[in-house]
């Protein structure tokens, strides 16, 4: 996409740093919740009940879910941010009430969550915990980042001081092309698509 005003190559995980990226950050006690969220959708529980309603799905996961930006579940809703002067556009889905239900039992992402089973939820690096925060306009003070790694594919989880978990992202996935080239141009974007939903 080259290194105009919606260039993502900022927006760099670990594949770029040492192995595992980054150094160690101190864990929060809430990395065993997130690997029971996600061994909780795999086996079919009851694991709505384990996330935030609404749970943010981010960019990252929706494309390695899918392969394009387009999430089966949720509102698409428009995000915006700064990227190395210019600024970047893309859309996270918003997944509440019973599209929350519908995704956490839906096959498709039992299959794709189930590569991540058994193995550990650690904190996430200061690199990957940098690049979450790239991702959204603000930092949340004392919120938990988890990652559960499984080769390249890295899953970040984050849960809040209510024991659930309130984002999901593949940060490995990074740098993905922008949506749009402007604010405009994304609310078009999101509109489009749920228009195609209803």
């Amino acid at each position: 996409m080259g290194k105009d005003s919606n260039s993502w190559t900022h927006i760099s995980p670990a594949r770029n740093s040492p192995e595992r990226g980054g150094e160690p950050v101190i864990g929060t006690g809430h990395e065993e919740l997130c690997a029971a969220g996600i061994a909780a959708i795999v086996d079919g529980q009851d694991a709505a009940s384990r996330f935030c309603d609404p749970l943010i799905v981010a960019p990252g996961f929706a494309h390695a879910m899918t392969g394009q930006t387009k999430f089966p579940f949720g509102t698409p809703t428009p995000i915006h941010g700064p990227s190395g002067g210019g600024e970047y556009f893309f859309l996270a889905y918003r997944v509440a009430d019973e599209d929350l239900v519908a995704m956490t039992k839906a096959k498709t992402l039992r299959a794709f969550l189930r590569r991540f089973t058994g193995r550990k939820a650690v904190p996430a690096t200061r690199e990957q915990r940098s690049l979450y925060y790239a991702l959204i306009p603000f930092e949340i003070a004392g919120y938990p980042v988890s990652v559960i790694q499984d080769g390249s594919a890295c899953l970040l989880l984050q849960a809040n001081t209510n024991d659930k978990i309130l984002w999901l992202d593949m940060i490995d996935q990074y740098p993905l092309p922008s949506v749009a080239r402007s604010m405009r141009e994304v609310i078009e974007v999101a509109k489009k698509l749920k228009r195609e939903k209803n």
